[in-house]
């Protein structure tokens, strides 16, 4: 059940802003992660649909980000491209605000060897080559330049700590590891006596500031809380049944209740049925 590479390359991207222990390199040039999975409106009715974007206020400068398998394609590049040649639609749709010029550039990061792909060689493509050794980020190779003269003088980055895993938790495509991180926050919720949630607060609990200040771009949102209601709704009807329960709470809200105060259901016998649907175990209270 380990994470997709795609998830853990967004984490990757996202701790060299935020992890404070990591090499100081992009917080020293100013870099806050400013949308996940953005859709961003080109000509002729086409989107771009970078999977991060990096922007330093004190420099003008965002990075568009697109974290890499070893698939390539053209057509997705070239709509980066056309990004890059007019990056002022980052401030028109509101991922970047209060300035008038600014300038991109953009960049594939992968665990693989990318610099030798035909759309990486025919494009120009600068790669942010990450290092690993199982767990262990080494450090961040560059090949390749960017525009900006002083983002090519930070690489190569060291970092020789663990991957993390706990900015992003999740994808829509690690759907075991959504469904563990729902049921953890269900324990939590019932240990804490909070008895009923919206899907809402719960994605809000599991994402923190990347959900409230809508650094994960709408569409996401609309397609995290699909899968959500998904998730939950099979364990209302499988491993759950009778503990969880949902009724309409507004006209666009459903309203999920813990229900775990009759002699029938209790507070042990929930950490029980969410436990053995998550480990496949019984476990109880005095487990932890």
């Amino acid at each position: 059940m380990r994470l997709s590479d795609h998830t853990l390359l967004i984490n990757i991207v996202i701790g060299l802003v935020n992890i404070k222990h990591w090499n100081t390199a992009f917080r020293d040039l100013k870099y806050e992660v400013v949308a996940i999975e953005p859709i961003i409106p080109l000509e002729n009715s086409k989107n771009s649909n970078p999977d991060i974007i990096l922007y330093s206020q004190l420099y003008k400068h965002a990075i568009i980000l697109d974290c890499k398998s070893k698939t390539l394609k053209e057509e997705q590049t070239q709509k980066y491209l056309k990004l890059k040649e007019t990056p002022n639609k980052l401030i028109t749709y509101g991922y970047v605000s209060n300035e008038t010029d600014i300038m991109c550039d953009i960049s594939f990061i992968s665990f693989h060897n990318l610099e030798n792909h035909e759309v990486v060689k025919s494009n120009s493509i600068p790669i942010m080559k990450v290092i690993r050794n199982e767990r262990i980020i080494e450090k961040i190779c560059k090949h390749g330049n960017f525009d900006f003269v002083k983002l090519n003088e930070i690489f190569p980055i060291q970092i020789n700590s663990y991957i993390p895993y706990f900015i992003y938790p999740f994808d829509i495509e690690d759907m075991d590891k959504f469904r563990d991180h729902i049921l953890q926050k269900l324990l939590v919720y019932a240990y804490k006596d909070r008895l009923s949630f919206t899907i809402d607060e719960l994605l809000l609990d599991i994402f923190g500031e990347l959900w409230s200040n809508n650094i994960i771009h709408n569409e996401k949102k609309r397609e995290f809380k699909n899968k959500a209601r998904d998730i939950l709704k099979l364990l209302r009807d499988t491993s759950l049944k009778n503990y969880l329960t949902n009724a309409r709470h507004s006209k666009s809200k459903s309203l999920w209740n813990i229900n775990i105060k009759d002699k029938n259901r209790s507070l042990q016998s929930f950490v029980e049925k969410c436990n053995k649907a998550q480990f496949g175990m019984d476990t109880t209270l005095d487990d932890f």
